[in-house]
């Protein structure tokens, strides 16, 4: 919150000083450097004479790439929210507590037509008319299946049962996940839906790493194009018998698609987040930063704002809130002035 309300002020403060009307003029960068180093760049479109004025400041430079931030993609992506799927396996008190966070990110531009897939054990399929009353109440498109495996097993499962349904892209994800679905679309745009790769990203605790080994994991999203899902899914009755006893659902998935040859390839922008110690500046470090794809772990091995006395679905709503307010390109930078 502190930072968006910084950035803003800073876009506020600067954009007093140039005048109003056309923006037929050039686009200017303002940029902030810190010990040599690229802190951030916020970019203005401004009228030819103050240009001429802006070009007379040493931290203002011309934009010849279309927007200040490089390595930052402005194209329209490839895909579109249809053209993906988002399977979860949970709970019914999950269910409860999580669907207002899942509208958070199923929801806006860029995530109109996202399908989610979520199944619960078979136990609690009494429950079946709250939950789907709960989904469309948040006016999530979520297919709702009830089976007979444990928590581990069922999103294995969910695998095989998502053969009935057709999507470019297949994403498996904690149900405590959260994703940035406009950069989530840019990325799957520069990836190829028919290799037969998987995408993810490994924990950043070394010692789960040390203990569990390197494949997906599932906190940050697994990622499946269609046709490396289709080579993995229909193999999850025999995989299942092969690797069921290990230890998650995420590196069952992962050794069920190396069976198949599917190569996995690591995304730096998914975050598992396995950090269980205080994480005070870990938001404004740097270290996730506009091309943010996914968060995991908000609330339980975390805190979002150390100290203050707010809950795990309250804290990632007030920063989606917060963020929405930005361009993207602006999101988790850090303002050095």
């Amino acid at each position: 919150m502190g930072l968006a309300a910084t950035v803003l002020l800073l876009c506020a403060a600067f954009a007093v000083g140039l005048p109003k009307g056309s923006t037929s003029g050039q686009r200017f960068c303002l940029r902030s450097l810190q010990m040599g180093k690229l802190e951030m760049e916020l970019a203005f479109d401004v009228e030819p004479d103050a240009a001429s004025h802006a070009q007379n400041v040493p931290s203002i430079g011309v934009d010849e790439g279309g927007l200040c931030a490089p390595g930052y993609s402005t194209a329209s992506p490839k895909y579109a929210a249809s053209d993906i799927i988002v399977s979860m396996a949970t709970t019914v008190v999950r269910v409860r507590a999580m669907a207002q966070v899942w509208a958070l990110w199923m929801h806006g531009p860029h995530a109109n037509g996202v399908r989610c897939f979520v199944s619960l054990h078979v136990s609690e399929s009494v429950h079946m008319q709250e939950v789907e009353g709960l989904l469309a109440h948040h006016n999530l498109s979520c297919s709702v299946r009830f089976l007979r495996y444990k928590y581990e097993h069922r999103a294995l499962w969910s695998m095989a049962q998502l053969l009935d349904y057709n999507s470019s892209w297949y994403i498996f994800a904690d149900d405590d996940t959260f994703f940035f679905m406009d950069n989530l679309l840019r990325t799957l745009s520069s990836l190829d839906a028919s290799a037969s790769v998987f995408y993810g990203s490994i924990s950043e605790d070394a010692k789960q790493v040390e203990k569990h080994g390197r494949f997906a994991y599932g906190g940050a999203g697994v990622i499946f194009g269609q046709s490396a899902f289709l080579k993995t899914a229909w193999s999850v009755p025999s995989c299942f018998h092969k690797y069921g006893d290990l230890f998650g659902w995420d590196e069952m998935i992962s050794r069920c698609a190396f069976d198949q040859n599917i190569t996995f390839s690591r995304l730096d922008h998914l975050h598992q987040l396995d950090l269980e110690s205080d994480v005070t500046g870990l938001f404004e470090s740097g270290y996730i930063d506009r091309n943010v794809v996914s968060i995991h772990h908000f609330g339980s091995y975390y805190d979002l704002f150390p100290g203050a006395e707010v809950n795990a679905v309250d804290a990632i709503t007030h920063i989606s809130r917060a963020l929405s307010l930005l361009p993207p390109a602006l999101r988790f930078q850090r303002v050095a002035w």
